[in-house]
């Protein structure tokens, strides 16, 4: 549009009270509309950056403590059979012992029937 153009359109434009109305509304508000939009866009990319984060640093919470986890269980399963293979080799060893026993049980038996 011409500046002319411009110029006549405004008796117009002062002539009707509505379309002034809307041209401030167009003004005024649209523009103050668009800021509130871009401010609430901006801080709906930092909540979900945040979310992100929080999830990530989740997830590897959750691998260390998974590791940790595994690492225990493998600490303990190894414990349980050192203790088992020690009671193998206890109960081997009390086995000997028992059989030794009998061994000299029966020499000093043998020695009693002769004293007698």
């Amino acid at each position: 549009m011409e500046p002319t153009q411009v110029i006549s359109l405004i008796p117009y434009i002062v002539q009707n009270p509505n379309l002034i109305g809307f041209i401030l509304f167009v003004i005024c508000f649209l523009p103050l509309l668009a800021y509130v939009v871009r401010k609430a866009d901006k801080q709906a990319d930092r909540q979900q950056e945040f979310f992100n984060r929080s999830m990530d640093d989740a997830q590897v919470r959750e691998e260390r403590l998974g590791d940790l986890v595994n690492n225990t269980l493998a600490k303990q399963t190894e414990a349980l059979n050192n203790i088992n293979n020690t009671m193998v080799c206890i109960n081997q060893n009390v086995g000997d012992i028992k059989d030794r026993v009998d061994v000299i049980e029966d020499h000093i038996g043998l020695e009693k029937e002769r004293v007698s």
